[in-house]
């Protein structure tokens, strides 16, 4: 209904009833947020000059309000800051739900039938205990081992789970899950984070897929508990860490950091779960972390990105195929072009072909380049009667 996709659109350009009529004010075109209102509410349809505007004014061409969503998403565990109104939640949820369409809509596109999410079926945890036992067992099930994970997005779409990354504009989210038909799940998250907090949000998102409590302070524990048992498994931290420590070391911890793809401190955290620091060492590390500055910016990287790439390999598949045009690949991902034109920049290799060389090889090189160049500077040459540049106070 064009009342659907009006309000849609003007939640997710962040604007209220009243930034519409005063920029179709602007526009010479009188109405009230009382009407503007009814059209949303699809009490009355605006006519063709009003849909015009308002079409201009939310950055959309006219037939966007004509174009329907045939997806139904149920929302789960909304993690959040206390601040975020309901307007921002509702503006989320919408932008979430058009990233998910678009890749339905190429997924159809290239004729692929999309499966449910290979996840075990739901059921209600009581114990911490019990979160880390399901995090093996899914581990277990995706035959992973206890191998550190080096891309969980990979990871989770080859499981049929739909990643939705938001802009950081978009504040005070921390993630969001939710179930399309045929049980395919859906994880939101902030793109705006660290790479390692990523993973820990994601992470922790699949555990609220999994498994959950009623109880909301202890459900976000076994959500935590769960991220970090499947991120680093027990069996290769007590390798790693030995099973009883007093403290780390910052090198230490950063090196482990590079291995698991976890912050810091969400290692220390996950030692003191496992009992390889005590509480009052766990709280010692958190001590020292604060004085060196460590709780704001970690020291330490994680070399290898988090980003969904599904819907980028099937929009070039379809593009590829002929199902759809390079038009068409634009308007479904609007990405497209840039991204097209990112992958298709060759790579300078010249200079490391060059360091590749012996030495010998090296120099032999130079001294053809030099003479080759030599003659530019010759009598007669390009070059040789070139006039150095010596009054500089006529240049000042």
């Amino acid at each position: 209904m064009i009342g659907d996709r009006l309000r849609q659109k003007r939640i997710i350009n962040g604007m209220s009833l009243q930034d519409v009529a005063n920029e179709l004010s602007n526009r010479g075109r009188k109405l009230s947020r009382a009407i503007l209102s009814k059209y949303e509410l699809n009490q009355s349809t605006p006519n063709a000059l009003v849909l015009r505007d308002l079409a201009a004014i939310l950055g959309v061409k006219t037939d966007y309000f004509f174009s329907e969503s045939d997806i139904s998403i149920n929302w789960q565990a909304f993690r959040k800051k206390a601040s975020v109104t309901q307007v921002t939640q509702e503006r989320i949820k919408i932008l979430a739900g058009q990233k998910v369409e678009r890749l339905l809509q190429v997924e159809s596109v290239c004729g692929i039938e999309a499966e449910s999410s290979d996840l075990p079926v739901f059921r209600t945890i009581t114990t911490l205990d019990e979160a880390e036992a399901i995090a093996e067992k899914l581990r277990i099930r995706w035959k992973l081992d206890d191998l550190p994970i080096k891309s969980l997005s990979e990871l989770l779409e080859s499981k049929g789970i739909v990643l939705v990354p938001l802009p950081s504009e978009i504040a005070g989210m921390d993630g969001l899950v939710g179930s399309l038909a045929g049980d395919r799940k859906i994880i939101v998250y902030d793109l705006g984070k660290s790479v390692d907090r990523i993973r820990l949000t994601i992470a922790h998102e699949l555990g609220h897929l999994v498994g959950g409590n009623e109880d909301y302070k202890l459900n976000e524990k076994i959500a935590n508990r769960f991220a970090g048992a499947f991120l680093a498994p027990a069996r290769m931290l007590y390798q790693d860490m030995g099973t009883s420590r007093t403290s780390f070391s910052i090198p230490e911890l950063c090196l482990l950091k590079e291995k698991y793809g976890m912050s810091i401190q969400a290692l220390t955290y996950r030692a003191k779960d496992l009992g390889i620091l005590t509480e009052s060492a766990f709280k010692s590390m958190f001590i020292s972390f604060r004085s060196k500055g460590i709780s704001t910016v970690e020291p330490g990287i994680w070399n290898y990105p988090e980003e969904p790439t599904q819907i980028k390999r099937y929009i070039f598949r379809a593009v590829a195929e002929g199902r759809i045009s390079e038009t068409k690949a634009q308007e479904i991902y609007p990405d497209y072009l840039e991204v097209k034109s990112e992958m298709e920049i060759v790579p300078e290799s010249s200079i490391q072909a060059f360091l590749a060389l012996t030495p010998d090889e090296r120099e032999k090189q130079l001294l053809l380049a030099s003479e080759s160049i030599a003659s530019f500077y010759e009598k007669g040459g390009a070059l040789g009667e070139f006039d150095i540049l010596d009054d500089v106070e006529e240049y000042e």
